[in-house]
């Protein structure tokens, strides 16, 4: 997995854009698979229509701040899978964009106060993570290492490597290597003179 960490300033403007055709048409189905809104019906506001709502019961604890609340506050994660694998399901997305949110500190498991956050998927092999870094208990979230603790999940999350393609050779095996006919016609040619 392959994450990618930025902020934005609004976001409504963001949902639009996530809900959207996308910059050259490639955003297909876009639809929530998770999320937290603390009693907020997120799931309701979901809809393209109504994503003004949706940003507004996101950004409720932003505004609560006031003049204190920070001016990129909304948190955006893109994470996408390797193309080598199968894509993932939805709730396989959903339970990647939950680990996202708890390792960066976003929404801890257990934490009452957390940050708000939804996950959606608008491509095969990706999904955006949209949170507000404004906790339910007034603070802010602390971003610093967030890119950091970001990739080391994303190694953990990532599924084993194929262990070979039909046709690419296997470790070990002769073909692995372009020079195995000079290799193995020395080895034979010492083999042959040790026994004369």
């Amino acid at each position: 997995m392959i994450a990618h960490l930025q902020r934005a300033s609004h976001t409504a403007g963001l949902l639009t854009y996530l809900y959207g055709p996308g910059e050259r048409g490639n955003h297909t189905n876009p639809r929530l698979i998770g999320g937290d809104g603390h009693g907020a019906p997120i799931e309701m506001l979901a809809q393209p229509d109504v994503l003004t709502y949706l940003a507004h019961a996101l950004d409720a604890p932003v505004e609560r701040l006031g003049a204190l609340a920070p001016e990129r506050p909304v948190w955006v994660c893109s994470v996408r899978s390797d193309p080598r694998h199968p894509d993932l399901t939805d709730s396989q997305w959903a339970e990647v964009a939950r680990r996202v949110v708890a390792a960066t500190g976003i929404a801890p498991d257990g934490d009452p106060d957390a940050c708000r956050w939804i996950a959606l998927p608008n491509q095969a092999r990706q999904v955006h993570v949209v949170a507000t870094l404004a906790r339910e208990d007034g603070s802010l979230h602390n971003a610093y290492r967030d890119a950091f603790r970001l990739q080391t999940e994303c190694h953990r999350t990532r599924p084993p490597a194929p262990c070979h393609t039909p046709n690419t050779p296997r470790p070990g095996d002769p073909r692995a290597c372009p020079l195995h006919h000079h290799q193995h016609r020395a080895q034979r040619q010492r083999l042959g003179e040790g026994r004369q």
